[in-house]
């Protein structure tokens, strides 16, 4: 089996004598800004571990989270933030760390809206709340473009959010509904534009 180009950039140690990559550099190397910091930002996703929090607040990450109970947030970014800042990077806050997501359900109408949710809960709870993984949903954005904006909104007033993220379900959909849900989203963003 041929290796991929970027293993040659591992260095010393990147294969094993058989052939197994073992690790690799990323090529070209991430520029600098002029804080210091790598850039781009690193985006990982985030939920239900401190553990985790408190390891992506030592590099600086940005938490990406589905999570829908404020009170996991609440107990998690002051705890976040403390770790960043003790490490160096005292310029995050919850506002320009914390990236908030939902699942796409959106709707031109209440109607459409709650059909696109149901259509989306039977594949997402076969898949995902089925054992052994026991996946909760997290954050939906469902409604109409009003109800939704209305959603992104409360949490950007509660949370300072400047970033939110759709997780799209390509395939859960017809093309036309897709692309009507991606659109009626476009409008949600220029709200806040």
């Amino acid at each position: 089996m041929a290796l991929p180009p970027t293993a040659k950039y591992g260095g010393e140690g990147a294969v094993y004598d058989n052939g197994t990559l073992r690790k690799m550099g990323i090529v070209p190397c991430p520029r600098k800004r002029t804080d210091g910091r790598d850039f781009p930002p690193l985006y990982v996703p985030f939920s239900w571990s401190m553990e985790t929090a408190k390891f992506w607040a030592k590099e600086g990450a940005k938490l990406v989270s589905f999570v829908s109970k404020d009170e996991f947030m609440d107990m998690t970014m002051p705890i976040y933030l403390e770790e960043a800042h003790h490490h160096g990077h005292t310029d995050l806050t919850v506002g320009n760390n914390l990236v908030l997501g939902g699942h796409l359900t959106i709707g031109s109408t209440d109607a459409q809206a709650e059909q696109h949710y149901r259509d989306f809960e039977e594949p997402f709870n076969f898949a995902y709340k089925a054992p052994p993984y026991h996946v909760p949903m997290g954050r939906v954005w469902i409604g109409t473009v009003n109800q939704v904006t209305d959603q992104v909104g409360a949490l950007k007033k509660k949370y300072g959010t400047e970033e939110f993220v759709v997780w799209h379900h390509v395939g859960y959909f017809t093309q036309e509904e897709e692309l009507e849900m991606l659109e009626n989203f476009a409008k949600v963003i220029k709200a806040f534009s």
